[in-house]
């Protein structure tokens, strides 16, 4: 254990036994004392996760009479035995209402990014956008019992937009054109899968076809896009980080990325980067980037 700079570390390692043998998990507790807040990183031990999801699940953890294997046990063991017991630190609650709201805004930036390209070629090709609202001007004109005002109008102009768009993205742009478009346009990576909710749309997960296709190359995602706009929560996605963002170097290309999912859940919120080969570099970018919009400066008090 030691403290640096308004952060207080704690190494650990718990050895379980499951069917005669030996397995130890190690893992880090970092409390971030300025931003007032807990991170628990470890490493996936497929040899416990294996027995969790088998009847040794019910296995008790060493030391711990009242606390059960199960999904996420070391997160609770660091929260409860390594900084609540050992430590008698008191962890509020994290507001998992508002971590879905941030999520979504992260989504909608990153989104745009990717979409500048192929919104402006269209754009510029057809002036799609006016074309669209004089048509839908002057339905409403003609039919005064759609009782469209101008904010509904503008939506109806937006989602005819999109319909052009979906088409033109799917017929004009491959998964690598895509993935370059968001790089040049500053995009720290893409969304290739995305759990969504809405009140007209209801719920379901859409998936791009692979963690090296952006999400938006799906031709269904704009109806899923509304269902977004709805809610205006993301409870659950997977993001492909180009890996020019993470070592800041513009010479990598855009087909090198980390794939990781990540999960707003109720007792955490939960990063899994799904990639065999880690580094602290990749996992620090990752981190901060999500910290950024998960604790913003003006909203630590």
């Amino acid at each position: 254990m030691f403290i640096k700079e308004n952060h207080f570390y704690a190494l650990f390692s718990v050895a379980t036994e499951f069917n005669d043998k030996l397995e130890t998990t190690i893992a880090t507790v970092d409390v971030d004392l300025d931003r007032g807040i807990v991170i628990v990183k470890a490493r996936n031990n497929p040899a416990v996760n294996s027995a969790i999801n088998r009847s040794e699940a019910k296995t008790k953890i060493p030391n711990c009479p009242d606390m059960a294997f199960g999904p996420d046990w070391l997160h609770k063991f660091a929260i409860s035995v390594v900084l609540g017991r050992a430590l008698a630190l008191k962890i509020r609650p994290h507001n998992i209402g508002a971590e879905k709201m941030k999520m979504y805004q992260m989504h909608t930036e990153l989104v745009q990014a990717v979409l500048k390209r192929p919104m402006e070629q269209l754009e510029n090709k057809t002036h799609l956008h006016q074309k669209i609202l004089s048509h839908v001007q002057e339905i409403c004109g003609l039919n005064r019992g759609l009782y469209a005002n101008d904010e509904i109008q503008q939506n109806m102009v937006k989602h005819i937009f999109n319909i052009y768009l979906s088409r033109f993205i799917t017929r004009s742009f491959s998964e690598t054109k895509l993935r370059n478009g968001a790089k040049e346009n500053g995009a720290f990576g893409f969304a290739n899968t995305i759990a969504f909710s809405g009140k007209n749309h209801g719920s379901g997960k859409m998936k791009s076809g692979g963690r090296a296709k952006p999400l938006i190359g799906n031709e269904l995602y704009f109806d899923v896009k509304q269902s977004l706009e709805e809610n205006k929560q993301i409870a659950q996605w997977n993001v492909s980080w180009f890996d020019c963002y993470l070592y800041e170097d513009d010479t990598l290309t855009a087909g090198h990325f980390c794939n990781t999912s990540i999960r707003c859940e109720k007792d955490l919120f939960k990063v899994v980067f799904l990639k065999h080969k880690l580094d602290s570099i990749m996992i620090h970018r990752v981190t901060e980037k999500l910290l950024n919009y998960l604790v913003r400066e003006d909203e630590k008090k």
